[in-house]
């Protein structure tokens, strides 16, 4: 017997299911890549991945989906980084970032993996009136950057950077910002921002989008909104400090990566400069086995020669356990980056 979860009434319920002991043999796992394209470059995004790591049988069903990436970058596969909004874990417990150590040791990705936080990713209420409330302990200890990818930092943590990828053979920086960024975070990624001005950015950050039409917002007209980051951190900024005070005015971003929230969601807002910015949202924490081996694909193609019309990317929710993109879903789109 397994543990499922059902969300009922604001919280998660566990009952028991029959299940096998191992879900599938990786071992006998045959990864198909068709679906990807030499000619391009690759952002693959994990979403929320905190259920993966309850348990061991889950795990197996993310070290499966690492291990199609990895694949595809041995077959030659562009594959510019790979992408985790945060709650890396649900309780950030020793046991469960173990777990998430032992699977990333075991894929040996080759290509940069790069994580925003999320509230689970913070201790417990109890626990941080023992340390700093934005302390990281576990989040901080299992998680490095080589220092190549690091181009700048909000102090001296990994929960506010601004790293360096490559995308198409053109450079391109990722803002990774922390769950619910402070007033002095977003003033740091927006002078920064003005710094770096010449290269196209994809601000990652964990809670942003709400729904499949609004940003966060502690001054909603709309009413209650389900984990707002204000009820996490008093001093939380949410995702229309982050749209208003950095994405907003910076015509460099490109795109906006965020979890949090069940399941897929694509926005397109006018930023400063009359360009649409795409705002996207993926946890597929809601699905069976943690995840069940779900990717937010994001291809990204050069335009044609002579064009002038912008990068093309296209988005898919693919499974590569199953081989499958996933149908009627927000996050299978084509846009163009202008």
């Amino acid at each position: 017997m397994c543990a499922a979860r059902a969300w009922v009434f604001g919280a998660y319920f566990l009952f028991s299911t029959a299940c096998s002991e191992e879900p599938f043999s990786v071992s006998q796992l045959s990864f198909d890549h068709s679906i990807l394209s030499k000619d391009a470059t690759y952002l693959v995004f994990l979403g929320d991945t905190q259920w993966y790591f309850s348990s061991d049988r889950e795990s197996k069903y993310y070290k499966a989906a690492l291990d199609w990436v990895c694949e595809a970058w041995e077959k030659g596969f562009d594959v510019a980084a790979v992408l985790n909004p945060g709650d890396v874990t649900n309780d950030n417990t020793l046991q469960e970032w173990r777990r998430f150590d032992k699977v990333m040791k075991e894929a040996g990705l080759s290509m940069p993996v790069l994580y925003s936080t999320g509230n689970h990713d913070y201790p417990a209420l109890e626990q941080r009136s023992k340390i700093s409330e934005r302390a990281l302990p576990f989040f901080d200890y299992f998680i490095s950057y080589h220092d190549s990818l690091v181009v700048a930092r909000y102090g001296t943590g990994i929960d506010n950077v601004l790293f360096r990828i490559r995308i198409q053979g053109e450079p391109w920086l990722v803002l990774s910002l922390e769950f619910g960024p402070r007033k002095e975070v977003l003033s740091w990624a927006s002078e920064i921002l003005d710094v770096y001005n010449k290269q196209s950015v994809v601000l990652l950050t964990h809670a942003y989008l709400f729904d499949e039409k609004d940003l966060y917002n502690s001054n909603s007209v709309s009413g209650f909104q389900d984990w707002a980051p204000k009820y996490t951190f008093s001093d939380a900024g949410d995702g229309l400090d982050i749209w208003e005070n950095v994405v907003r005015r910076a015509p460099q971003v490109k795109m906006v990566l965020c979890g949090h929230n069940h399941f897929s969601a694509v926005v397109l807002s006018e930023n400063d400069f009359a360009m649409e910015v795409l705002q996207l949202r993926f946890d597929p924490s809601n699905q069976p086995n943690g995840g069940n081996g779900w990717l937010q694909l994001l291809e990204i193609s050069k335009p044609e020669a002579g064009a002038d019309n912008g990068s093309l990317i296209r988005g898919w929710v693919y499974n590569p356990i199953l081989n499958q993109v996933m149908d009627d879903v927000a996050g299978n789109f084509e846009f163009i980056i202008k």
